[in-house]
């Protein structure tokens, strides 16, 4: 979903409004609701900025590994490196994905105009 901000900026409160609403359902908690949050709103405004939508993924993943790794190693005191390592490779074919995806959606020039003008 993040890959929505990619398209328009107008998408990242909605965006962030859902992780903190997804993650307050977390067995992690609150935890989860600040770890998640601000690993969405700092991988949104890279998708913004970055216009390249491969380069994104792999910075989307990394954020998300860094900041992801960091509450795993905070919350259950398993080592960083590992984790963050794993959730940045998980992250990124799910980002890797979302990119073909959305891709091939450009070619649907009604859809198109609709993600960028929303």
């Amino acid at each position: 979903m993040v890959f929505l901000a990619f398209y328009n900026k107008k998408y990242i409160p909605g965006l962030v409004i859902g992780c903190i609403i997804a993650n307050l359902f977390s067995p992690m908690g609150l935890l989860d609701v600040i770890f998640g949050t601000t690993s969405t709103i700092i991988v949104c405004i890279a998708m913004y900025i970055i216009k390249n939508r491969y380069l994104a993924a792999v910075i989307g993943a990394m954020i998300t590994g860094l900041i992801v790794g960091g509450e795993l190693w905070y919350a259950y005191q398993i080592p960083y490196l590992i984790n963050a390592l794993y959730v940045a490779i998980g992250e990124l074919i799910v980002l890797i994905i979302g990119a073909l995806v959305f891709k091939a959606i450009e070619h649907n020039e009604y859809f198109i105009n609709i993600l960028k003008t929303s």
